[in-house]
């Protein structure tokens, strides 16, 4: 197997965004950590072939300065690979559209923009997503949902927390108005692949309670990253 992003014979460029927001930090299996599972096991393959990998952790911007990303040539260096992001933490507020845009405007090489997120900024994707598009990166993105995002099962009366701004709100959830959140969720998971099926871009929506590696071999193949 082996990632085929482009036809050109010079070096292939592969950047992995990744989403370090604390939503990231959420679910059973944890999102967090099923998001670094894929950009190592995305990472690594591109250094099997000996693309250039790129790590690049985000939260409300890109990181600033090179020792908050990572760069890389060569199978021998997945253990840096690993390292790294095995030493990533979640924290801050999800700004899609300004870490999108400022790291398209970068003088970095064109090459692959592989988004890995929960996609929790409502407004910010689509801008983030055309930044990428119009300064001739290839996105594709990776969408992480926890099961108990996608179908939660709390009934009552709860205090809701926002993982990410720490803002409460007292609800009482009755099945009508999960129904309406399920329905909601789902509009919002459909209007981002809609959007990116349009303009092909590559998409997969990856639940964290599938098994690893079906999601690897299954749902990435479908969205043409392995080959």
């Amino acid at each position: 197997l082996f990632l085929k992003l482009f036809e050109e014979e010079e070096d292939l460029q592969i950047y992995i965004l990744l989403d370090c927001s604390a939503s990231m930090a959420f679910g059973n299996p944890d999102k967090f950590i099923y998001a670094r599972r894929l950009a190592a096991a995305i990472g690594y393959l591109g250094l099997a072939s000996m693309d250039r990998v790129h790590i690049v952790p985000f939260v409300d911007n890109i990181p600033a300065t090179a020792a908050e990303s990572l760069r890389l040539r060569g199978k021998g260096k997945v253990f840096r690979l690993l390292s790294f992001l095995e030493s990533r933490e979640s924290g801050g507020v999800t700004d899609l559209r300004a870490a999108l845009h400022r790291f398209s405007s970068g003088s970095q090489k064109r090459g692959m923009a592989i988004l890995i997120s929960d996609l929790y900024d409502r407004e910010g994707v689509i801008p983030g997503l055309n930044a990428l598009r119009y300064q001739k990166f290839d996105p594709y993105v990776i969408h992480v949902v926890s099961p108990q995002e996608a179908a939660p099962e709390l009934l009552g009366d709860l205090r809701l927390i926002d993982g990410e701004t720490g803002r409460t709100r007292d609800v009482t959830l009755t099945e009508g108005l999960l129904k309406k959140y399920r329905q909601v969720f789902e509009g919002h998971a459909a209007k981002m692949e809609q959007f990116c099926r349009s303009r092909a871009i590559g998409y997969a929506r990856c639940i964290t309670s599938t098994p690893f590696q079906d999601t690897v071999v299954h749902m990435l193949r479908r969205g043409k990253l392995l080959q």
